[in-house]
């Protein structure tokens, strides 16, 4: 039991050599060897392998959509380049450094454990190294695209082409197992004997169990049952309307209640005629029977005031009717006004007409008359600098007029005379 522990604690490390022991060391290091190598045998034909089968489809998820959006990346801005022929490539080298990063942590050398967290995050890591300057351009002016084309990869790689899906489904669960060193998502507990392991691997946390809903296909592991159960389409559900009914599953309930169910609220067919009774769907026929004479009795009630009102209408109807008749001899004096009304509007138009005419003739007078007057005062103007001109050669005329009759006067001929 002893041997069996501490080959569980050693794994695959080999027992220390003794190549310089004395013959009696050497047969017992020889006897721990066998003893050693028996118990890992042992120890490793009884360890449970159950693991968190949710934990092991997240990331065999996480392994597809990182490869998928590595071979796009890789791919943007090559016109001839295929986003799959680069799948194989791209999931050896996923998986190669996902593995050294295991190491390096089991090592010392990153000075942390490994813990799904930090696969998760070196996954993501390792995308964002596959990115290119064409595909940060393509993400930048066609991120849609770029998403199509990352979704019809994962697709393909889902289903199990260029990278195979045994593959790939054996590299999640070692990834799982090395990274999981808190074994919160698998079991891995060891057993001296093959009879304690079966017994241990019946409540197993992390054994595989099939869903007990009837057409619920869904494998899991028992520590998500639970919370499956909690949403499981297939599982029979009571109806909140408290009925009887025994097998309506989740998916259905909304149909059932909204459909199905013989509690489901209804309206009687007679409540527009006064049954304020609140009645069930499975109620509704016996409550037709039973308060059919009540039912009645509404309706007769209904079909009396309707003939009331009926009269009431009808006599109406005969007082409009003497209305209209005197009505009927005072139509022709309507007719006889209306043709009137018809040539006084057709006098009033054409009085109109020839008031906008006389109108228009008014206007055209005022501008012209506007322009008559302009004239006369421009001829004023005229007139005024013509007589100005006059009255100046007027003056100059009987100035001159003077002076030749003074030179002609017989005095004035002396006293030129003389002085000569």
């Amino acid at each position: 039991r002893g041997l069996v522990e501490r080959a569980a604690t050693m794994g695959e490390e080999s027992p220390p050599a003794a190549a310089d022991s004395p013959p009696r060391e050497k047969e017992d290091s020889a006897s721990f060897k066998r003893a050693w190598a028996g118990a890992r045998d042992a120890a490793t034909s009884c360890r449970c392998a159950h693991l968190c089968l949710a934990s092991h489809a997240n990331v065999s998820r996480a392994l597809v959509d990182a490869i998928a959006k590595a071979a796009v990346f890789q791919t943007a801005g090559k016109p001839f380049g295929d986003a799959n022929d680069l799948v194989a490539k791209l999931a050896t080298d996923l998986v190669a450094k996902l593995m050294k990063f295991a190491d390096d942590a089991e090592n010392g050398k990153s000075g942390l454990a490994p813990n799904l967290a930090d696969l998760a995050a070196w996954i993501n890591e390792w995308v964002t190294g596959k990115r290119s300057f064409f595909g940060e351009f393509g993400a930048m002016w066609s991120k849609e695209k770029q998403t199509e084309a990352v979704e019809r990869v994962r697709q393909d790689v889902a289903r199990g082409e260029c990278w195979p899906a045994a593959d790939r489904e054996r590299v999640s669960r070692e990834l799982l197992l090395r990274y999981d060193r808190g074994k919160v998502a698998h079991c891995e507990e060891a057993f001296a004997t093959e009879d304690e392991l079966f017994e241990h691997k019946k409540k197993c946390a992390f054994r595989p169990t099939q869903c007990p809903n009837e057409g619920c296909m869904e494998v899991h592991g028992a520590n998500v049952a639970a919370a499956h159960d909690a949403q499981c389409p297939h599982k029979i559900v009571k109806c909140p309307n408290a009925c009887d009914s025994t097998n309506v599953t989740r998916r259905a309930l909304k149909m059932h209640v909204d459909l199905e169910c013989p509690r489901r609220p209804v309206t009687c067919p007679f409540a527009p005629f006064g049954c304020a009774s609140h009645v069930y769907a499975g109620t509704l026929r016996a409550h037709m029977k039973e308060h059919a004479h009540d039912h009645v009795a509404d309706l007769a009630k209904r079909v009396g005031r309707m003939s009331d009102a009926a009269e009431k209408t009808e006599a109406k109807v005969a007082e409009m009717a003497v209305a209209l008749a005197d009505v009927g001899p005072n139509l022709g004096k309507v007719g006889n006004l209306s043709k009137e009304l018809f040539d006084t509007t057709a006098k009033a138009t054409i009085v109109e007409k020839g008031l906008l005419d006389l109108e228009k003739l008014v206007v055209s007078m005022g501008k012209a008359l506007a322009n008559l007057e302009v004239q006369v005062k421009q001829q004023r103007k005229d007139i005024g600098i013509v007589m100005t001109a006059v009255d100046r050669v007027a003056k100059e005329t009987a100035g001159n007029s003077a002076a030749i009759a003074k030179l002609a006067s017989p005095d004035a001929a002396a006293g030129s005379n003389g002085k000569k």
